[in-house]
């Protein structure tokens, strides 16, 4: 990818992640929302209705809340948010595969949950950065289509290396797709 602009949807799972906690998770969070801020560098965070929401409604006793609300400022005054509108990435036909696909109303329910961030990230340029565990679930059936397979969503809370892939420009990097099977993979032997 190592595109001179980059858009970056960010989950508020790592934004609320990002307090001033020494913990791994909040520092990792916290140097990833940091090198999408930085005022020199080319990253845009993506914005959309329902992620806006999801930020809104973080409980601010939260220690990244604060922490996430000034970065977005901080974003906004640097012109540094690029947004898509839901009606024009609003996908019904990724939304009624995955639907159909997956027979546990539970893990339906959470794909549909995050189904937003899909929606945003094949909107702009394919980069999710989020904690929540659905990504095992959207990755079960990317090969289903490359609206799944071919996004790169990256969990750094589990991944320290995220801050630096975000750095060096999100070179393409088939072990964050979605859709990367691993060849040593139990699963697949």
């Amino acid at each position: 990818m190592a595109n001179d602009t980059l858009r970056v949807v960010v989950d508020a799972s790592v934004a609320m992640a990002a307090g001033t906690s020494v913990h791994p998770t909040s520092k990792n969070c916290r140097e990833c929302l940091e090198v999408v801020a930085d005022k020199n560098g080319s990253h845009f965070i993506v914005m959309s209705k329902a992620i806006e929401e999801e930020w809104k409604d973080a409980d601010p006793d939260k220690p990244g809340c604060k922490t996430s609300a000034r970065w977005l400022r901080r974003l906004y005054s640097n012109r540094k948010v690029f947004w898509v509108e839901d009606d024009s990435v609003f996908d019904s036909e990724l939304r009624d595969l995955l639907d159909q696909l997956e027979s546990d109303k539970h893990i339906r329910l959470a794909m549909l949950e995050d189904i937003h961030l899909i929606e945003a990230a094949n909107a702009t340029d394919r980069i999710v950065l989020s904690l929540d565990q659905v990504r095992r679930h959207f990755h079960k059936w990317s090969s289903h289509t490359p609206k799944l397979a071919d996004v790169m969503w990256c969990d750094p809370g589990k991944d320290d290396t995220v801050q630096d892939w975000l750095r060096a420009g999100c070179t393409t990097d088939d072990e964050r797709r979605l859709g990367y099977v691993s060849p040593v993979d139990p699963t697949t032997r």
